[in-house]
């Protein structure tokens, strides 16, 4: 199931909102092949109980559908960010001869929605800085340049099998 509703979900960038909707798909699969009742019957069962109750039965922990989106729309900025500067995707989504994304252009009016690239390398530095007083900025060449070098050396978010220790057992 994971397989069909995450396919080609790594190139966009889902709302808070969208991704409630998966997590909430996601726990409703499997409530009713636990045969877990919906919290609305009884509110003992919370959604972190029914998770728990997955992986005693099954012996293994599981992942969100979400958590698995972020690793691999991460896994694809990686490989984007390896890219050499005449790779045809990497020529549509940086600049020309840099790593800096390249700009959107205008948005119409009201709340624009969050860029890709330069959301999901921010969400890849904070990962790797882990300090929330330091900020991605997209125009500094060395915040570029870190990534670029966390990526080749395929450091632990931008692996090829970013999986951990625990896996979604139902994918």
């Amino acid at each position: 199931i994971r397989s069909k509703l995450l396919y080609g979900l790594e190139c966009i960038q889902l709302t808070q909102v969208e991704q409630e909707k998966i997590n909430a798909f996601q726990i409703g699969g499997i409530r009713r092949i636990l045969n877990i009742p919906p919290t609305h019957i009884d509110r003992e069962w919370t959604n972190d109980k029914a998770f728990k109750k997955t992986e005693e039965h099954y012996g293994k922990g599981i992942l969100k559908f979400t958590d698995m989106w972020k690793r691999q729309k991460l896994k694809l900025l990686g490989h984007l960010l390896r890219a050499q500067t005449d790779d045809p995707l990497h020529q549509v989504v940086f600049m020309e001869g840099t790593k800096k994304p390249r700009p959107v252009g205008k948005r119409r009016v009201g709340m624009p929605r969050q860029e890709w690239l330069a959301t999901t390398m921010e969400e890849a530095f904070d990962l790797f800085t882990n300090n929330p007083l330091i900020t991605f900025d997209a125009d500094d060449p060395e915040h570029i340049q870190w990534l670029v070098d966390e990526a080749n050396n395929r450091n632990f978010i931008f692996e090829a099998n970013n999986k951990g220790k625990t896996r979604d057992m139902f994918a």
